[in-house]
């Protein structure tokens, strides 16, 4: 027998609306949740990125500072940064919410000489028949030809270091007479033979460094390559700012940044 009860249907109706609105405000709030974290998300890559461009900004004013005259002093050189340093924090104070501070001692400018890499030796000495130490070698290679040799004799006759650079290009292979080797990838590098750190953050520091405190000399045996080095002893007077460490810290809402960092000049940005 059929009746004209319509109430099951009518529960069914006001069931299904019901469930409409639960799910209607589920994609509501899981909505909200996902514009609020793409906010949150986007801030933060956007304040990195602007502390990113503050070290590049940074970074490219001493190399363009140290092209401003043919020799530098350290305190020169410390005074023109602190100077710099300060217009800048304004610039920034005006344009952003960030703070921007940077720290350095006399003793943190690194000064010395920078040379092409001349066919055949090229000698590094102390001015005087006395040993010297070497507080800074670096080099940049862009085609090690039929190979860089890096001969360091040291006062103490068991620390001689001898290190090879090969390569036309990237890949460029170091070798000491060790048999230790190191690959760098880089399309032009730079390497710090006192720490085995590269420019772009390879690290050859298993290598035999020049890291001796004393040699009566450093002999650079060029055959055919292309490329620059970068030199400090105590003997030598002033010349090319070759590097800046420094204490730089970077402040704004969303980053926070403080690190001790070295700014290599001479050679430019890799």
């Amino acid at each position: 027998m059929v009746t004209d009860d319509h109430s099951r249907g009518q529960v069914i109706l006001i069931g299904a609306i019901a469930l409409a609105f639960i799910i209607l405000g589920i994609v509501v709030v899981f909505n909200g949740v996902l514009y609020s974290e793409t906010i949150s998300s986007s801030s933060t890559s956007q304040a990195t990125s602007d502390a990113d461009l503050t070290e590049h900004e940074l970074e490219t004013a001493l190399i363009d500072m140290s092209d401003q005259q043919e020799e530098w002093t350290e305190s020169e050189f410390e005074t023109n940064v602190t100077e710099f340093v300060t217009l800048y924090q304004q610039t920034k104070a005006t344009s952003r919410a960030t703070s921007v501070d940077v720290a350095l001692e006399e003793d943190d400018v690194i000064i010395g000489n920078g040379s092409e890499l001349g066919e055949g030796t090229n000698d590094l000495e102390a001015n005087s028949e006395e040993s010297f130490n070497i507080t800074y070698l670096e080099f940049g290679v862009k085609d090690a030809g039929n190979g860089i040799e890096i001969e360091a004799n040291a006062t103490d006759d068991t620390y001689d270091t001898n290190i090879t650079i090969e390569g036309d290009g990237p890949p460029y292979e170091l070798k000491d007479d060790h048999g230790n080797e190191c690959t760098i990838h880089a399309q032009e590098l730079w390497i710090d033979v006192k720490t085995g750190l590269t420019r772009t953050g390879e690290d050859c520091s298993d290598l035999t460094l020049i890291e001796s405190e004393e040699y009566y000399y450093i002999e650079i045996k060029v055959d055919g390559s292309k490329g620059s080095y970068a030199y400090a002893h105590e003997d030598i007077g002033s010349g090319d700012v070759l590097a800046v460490d420094l204490e730089y810290t970077y402040e704004s809402n969303d980053v926070s940044i403080s690190d001790d960092r070295r700014i290599r000049i001479y050679g430019g940005e890799s």
